[in-house]
C-alpha cells in the first residue's frame, strides 16, 4: 500500500543520514516531526532512530518523547575525550569533560539498563558537573554501549569495577578521596557492591532511582558517616519509596523528588536534575575543603604538641 512504501522512503532516507546526523543531532527533530509515532511501525525506523539517539529500541518505543527532549534539550555536545581503561580482559570506554583545576575532585556517572555514557553528553549533565568545578567522566558498564561483556559478574567484580574507574579518572589529575558516584538506576547493583568495600573514596553518592537497595542494611564501616548521600526520584517513579530508606542509612542525606518526571527523571526533567546535582556537588566540594582544613589544624597540632 501506499503507507507502507513511504515507510520504506523514509527508512532509506534515515539510514542515509545516520552518518551525518551523529555529528548534527538536530536534524533528527525534523526527521521525527514529518514521521509520526504510527507511521514509525517499520521496525528499521525505530532500530536507526533508536541507535541515533544512543537508546534502546524498547526505550524509544515506549517513550519516544521522553527520547527526543535527549537529542533536541541540548546543541551537539562532545566530550573533550574519550578512550577505555583496562579492566579484566576488557578495555571499558569512557567520555570525559576535564576541568581547568589541577586538584578537581572526580564525578563519576554510570548508566541505566536503556542507556550508555552518550546519555550524560547529550544531557549536558558531564559539561553541568565539570562546571562545578569537577572531573565529570562517564563509562560504559561491562556488556553495555563500547564496552564488552565480563566472562562473569558478581558483587566482587562490580565493586572492583567502579574502583578502578575512580583510581583510573584520579591517577589522571583528580583526587580519589573525594570523589561523587551517580548511580541511576540498574547501576545501583554496581554502586552498592561498591560502597559496601570501597565507600571511603567517596565524598558523596548521587543515588538516581537504584535499584538493588531493597534490603540493603547500609555501608560498612564508617561510609555512612563520611559519604554525603543525595536520593533522587521522579514524582511519577513506583521505586520512590525507596528514598526514605536510603537517606536512613546515611548521616548526611537529603532526598529530592522532581516534579512530572518518571523513571529517568533526569530525561524526563533535564534542567531540573542538573539544578540538583549541582548544588549538592558544590555542596560535597566545600565539605570537603573543611574537612581538609579540620585535618590540616590537627596535624599542625600534633607537630606542635611534639616539639
Amino acid at each position: 500500500c501506499s503507507q507502507f512504501r513511504v515507510q520504506i522512503r523514509l527508512t532509506a532516507a534515515l539510514q542515509l543520514l545516520v552518518s551525518a546526523m551523529r555529528q548534527a543531532q538536530f536534524l533528527l527533530l525534523t526527521a521525527c516531526l514529518l514521521v509520526s509515532r504510527q507511521q514509525m511501525a517499520h521496525a528499521s525506523l525505530w532500530t536507526s532512530t533508536a541507535s541515533l539517539l544512543g537508546v534502546s529500541t524498547r526505550k524509544l518505543q515506549a517513550h519516544p518523547t521522553a527520547a527526543l527532549k535527549v537529542a533536541t534539550s541540548t546543541t551537539l555536545q562532545m566530550a573533550n575525550t574519550s578512550g577505555t581503561f583496562k579492566f579484566a580482559d576488557i578495555d571499558a570506554y569512557y567520555q570525559l569533560f576535564d576541568s581547568d583545576q589541577p586538584d578537581a575532585p572526580v564525578a563519576l556517572f554510570l548508566h541505566g539498563m536503556s542507556f550508555t555514557s552518550d546519555i550524560w553528553v547529550q544531557l549536558g549533565t558531564l559539561k553541568a558537573a565539570r562546571d562545578a568545578g569537577y572531573r565529570a567522566i562517564a563509562v560504559d558498564l561491562p556488556g553495555f554501549g563500547r564496552t564488552k561483556h565480563l566472562p562473569y559478574v558478581d558483587n566482587n567484580m562490580r565493586a572492583e569495577f567502579v574502583k578502578t574507574a575512580v583510581e583510573f579518572a584520579s591517577r589522571a589529575g583528580g583526587s580519589n578521596d573525594s570523589a561523587v558516584l551517580i548511580s541511576p538506576s540498574m547501576s545501583g547493583k554496581w554502586a552498592v557492591p561498591f560502597l559496601d568495600r570501597y565507600g571511603l573514596m567517596l565524598a558523596g553518592w548521587v543515588a538516581v532511582a537504584p535499584v538493588g537497595v531493597t534490603g540493603w542494611g547500609g555501608p560498612w564501616e564508617y561510609t555512612h558517616k563520611q559519604v554525603s548521600l543525595l536520593a533522587i526520584y521522579g514524582e511519577q517513579d513506583k521505586l520512590q519509596s525507596d528514598a526514605e530508606t536510603l537517606t536512613k542509612l546515611f548521616q548526611k542525606a537529603q532526598k529530592e523528588i522532581i516534579p512530572q518526571a518518571g523513571h529517568a527523571c533526569y530525561v524526563d526533567q533535564p534542567d531540573a536534575f542538573h539544578a540538583r546535582l549541582r548544588s549538592f556537588l558544590i555542596r560535597c566540594k566545600q565539605l570537603n575543603a573543611q574537612a581538609a582544613e579540620q585535618k590540616h589544624k590537627a596535624e599542625a597540632r600534633k607537630q606542635n604538641a611534639g616539639l
